[in-house]
């Protein structure tokens, strides 16, 4: 009876983690903030909101893993008047060791500088690659001073989210099958009749 139970213990251990990987929430977003599905960039002491949506995929939002590749609408909202004054340029790059050094070549997008004083603004791009990318964010300071902040994300994260749970079920299913085999032989003679 303790060997049932401790082989019951052991499945619940790897099934938990499985669940919880395999749940709709989890899918939709690792983000960087307090509220799900929105992730808060910081530009010095300032904050900006972004979320990211992919509408012929899915009506979900998403922040630093995006499930797949095509049409992506990245939605800012700035929080400050400060940032609502100011010039931002916003650039979409490959994250890669070369694209560090030079942001203008790798650039795969480019919305030019301009003040938005709504506070919120949008950006759509239709990224053909699976990968990791970077938006940087550049705001134009009053005496010429520009900062840049840096939001990493990937581009085609399903499959990529995926391996957890593959690796999990790889590992449960001996011990599953195991306790079950084993269980099943050690029952007396006439406990295997349901009574």
């Amino acid at each position: 009876m303790r060997r049932r139970a401790a082989a019951v213990a052991l499945s619940s251990a790897f099934l938990e983690p499985l669940a919880a990987a395999w749940s709709p929430a989890a899918a939709v977003s690792m983000d960087k903030s307090r509220t799900k599905d929105e992730c808060v960039v910081r530009i010095g002491a300032e904050a900006v909101q972004i979320a990211a949506y992919q509408p012929d995929y899915s009506l979900d939002k998403y922040c630093e893993a995006l499930p797949t590749t095509g049409r992506t609408i990245l939605a800012f909202d700035l929080a400050t008047n400060a940032l609502r004054d100011a010039p931002i340029e916003i650039k979409i790059v490959k994250d890669t060791l070369a694209s560090l050094g030079d942001s203008e070549g790798s650039a795969e997008a480019v919305l030019p500088a301009r003040a938005y004083p709504s506070g919120t603004f949008y950006f759509e791009h239709n990224f053909k690659q699976s990968g990791q990318y970077i938006v940087l964010m550049s705001v134009a300071r009053l005496g010429g001073a520009t900062e840049t902040a840096q939001f990493k994300f990937a581009v085609g994260a399903s499959v990529l989210r995926l391996t957890p749970v593959i690796l999990v079920v790889a590992l449960a299913a001996p011990v599953l099958l195991a306790s079950w085999k084993f269980g099943r032989k050690r029952l007396p003679p006439g406990s295997r009749s349901g009574a």
